[in-house]
């Protein structure tokens, strides 16, 4: 007859779960391992349905665990959290070219030289001259006066007529069906190589769009923090992805285009 002590064994293991789950606690706390040696050692010596439905609530409970594990890893990818482990995983898998290449990448001199180039310099004449004058893009067309530091959102700029609805569409159209025609066997594809074009203009055109199909659901953002790389994933049959908000911050400068770009 199985004892009291087996009994004991599993109600331990049930509430131990039960309290991760309900108070929010590390998940990886819970020895899952171990836990089902203990339900193993346990099982042969079950006779009556009570005991067995007992074993079947305690590896309910650790199922789960596992199940928070897999969502806590998740939370902690998407929000580009770098466990000590990674980092120590990383430094051990890479050769000392690749750190000290890495060493020479991360040091920011406290004296640097910035300049504009001919071509950007021509860019931003081209752009203040197309401009409408700022009465007719804040006065006329009903736009309050900007506060310092404010942002302006898509409504604000197609108010402001620095973009037109349709051609935006249209542009949103194009770079899904770009994304769609170049993601491979494996269904995704380099956020960087896929933003990345000959223009800088352009490049900052498509981030923004491709923020708009990110937000919306018709593209994936993923971020593998082992890799330090990102990745655009299309949805497998072209249904929109619906899940909760999340922000993820890329950094898209004229050097780092030009880095990328070689």
């Amino acid at each position: 007859m199985p004892s009291k002590v087996a009994a004991e064994d599993l109600l331990r293991v049930i509430d131990l779960c039960r309290v991760v789950g309900t108070r929010g606690v590390d998940p990886f706390q819970v020895d899952v391992e171990a836990s089902l040696k203990t339900l193993k050692t346990h099982l042969p010596n079950w006779r009556l349905l009570d005991e067995l439905l007992l074993d079947s609530e305690a590896l309910n409970s650790l199922s789960s665990i596992v199940r928070l594990q897999g969502e806590w890893l998740k939370r902690r990818a998407s929000a580009l959290y770098i466990d000590p482990v990674l980092v120590e995983l990383k430094i051990r898998l890479s050769s000392a070219e690749d750190l000290a290449n890495d060493l020479a990448e991360s040091l920011h001199p406290i004296v640097r030289l910035n300049q504009i180039f001919s071509d950007g310099l021509k860019q931003a004449i081209d752009y203040w001259n197309r401009l409408l004058p700022l009465s007719e893009r804040q006065f006329d067309l009903g736009v309050p006066q900007p506060a310092s530091g404010g942002a302006l959102t898509l409504k604000d700029l197609l108010r402001l007529q620095v973009l037109v609805e349709e051609e935006f569409e249209a542009k949103m159209q194009a770079l899904l069906e770009e994304a769609r025609d170049r993601t491979g066997e494996n269904g995704r594809m380099d956020y960087w190589d896929f933003l990345c074009v000959e223009s800088f203009s352009e490049t900052v055109i498509r981030a923004y769009v491709t923020s708009f199909l990110v937000s919306e659901g018709q593209l994936v953002l993923q971020v593998d923090p082992l890799e330090e790389r990102t990745w655009l994933t299309v949805p497998k049959g072209g249904v929109k992805i619906v899940d909760q908000p999340r922000s993820v911050t890329t950094r898209l400068s004229y050097g780092e285009w030009s880095r990328r770009l070689k």
